[in-house]
Parts: C-alpha cells; sequence; structure tokens
C-alpha cells in the first residue's frame, strides 16, 4: 500500500459567461490495468461574484446539521428577507424558498447539495451540506 498511494492534478478551461453562483461538479475515474474504474470524490466550484460592486459576504447564518437526514436546519440573527437555494452537484436548482427557518430535505437522494443564501441586497453566501 506505501508505493501505490499518489494524486491527480489536472485543470479545465472554465466558460467565460457563468454567473455567480453557478456551481461546476468535479471527479475522474481512475483504471488499474483492466479492473473496474475507482471514481474519485466529487469536488465542487462555485463561481463567485467577480464584479467590484460594494457587497459583502453574509456571516450571520448558521447552517445544521451536517450532514441533515430530513431537514436542514437555518439559524440567523439578522431580521432581513433571505432567499435559499439548493442546487446539486450537476449545477441544477433543486430547491428554493424566501427566508425559511427550515428547510425539508427528506425526499432529495443522498449526497452533497450546495445551499446558497441571498440577501435582498444581493449580497451571498454559499454552504457545502451533505444529505444522508
Amino acid at each position: 500500500p506505501a508505493g501505490s498511494q499518489g494524486y491527480v492534478k489536472f485543470k479545465i478551461a472554465q466558460q467565460l459567461n457563468l454567473s455567480p453562483g453557478t456551481v461546476i461538479p468535479n471527479n475522474c475515474s481512475i483504471y488499474f490495468d483492466y479492473n473496474p474504474a475507482i471514481v474519485t470524490n466529487t469536488v465542487v466550484s462555485i463561481i463567485e461574484n467577480t464584479t467590484f460592486k460594494n457587497t459583502e459576504t453574509l456571516k450571520n447564518f448558521i447552517i445544521y446539521p451536517n450532514p441533515a437526514y430530513d431537514k436542514l436546519f437555518i439559524h440567523t440573527t439578522s431580521s432581513k428577507q433571505y432567499l435559499t437555494q439548493i442546487f446539486d452537484l450537476s449545477g441544477k436548482l433543486v430547491a428554493s424558498q424566501n427566508s425559511p427557518k427550515e428547510i425539508n430535505i427528506s425526499e432529495f437522494t443522498k449526497g452533497l447539495y450546495v445551499l446558497k443564501i441571498t440577501d435582498d441586497k444581493g449580497n451571498y453566501q454559499s454552504y457545502k451540506f451533505v444529505k444522508e
């Protein structure tokens, strides 16, 4: 085992027209001889806001539990309205709600998701969570 460990490094050319909040999942399959592929963990990249407008990262949100089973809870000290959006690893929007304190995820398939919270001024923060 000591001599059979390593890593894979690669890069991709990103499309220039991706909007902030776009989720880009990535993984690879590694083949050894004629054995079935070993699929790596999926890594998620999120396109950030690249403009120079005066934006802030939202820091007054606590998302729990992680991993989650049936419900995802949102605790905030802010009195402002906010929008939550949940994306799967393909970048597909799977849920959206205005100012929820909890989100029912019982119907989601197991896996990694990205929760994006956006306030009324367009400031946002993204969180990764696992649905068990």
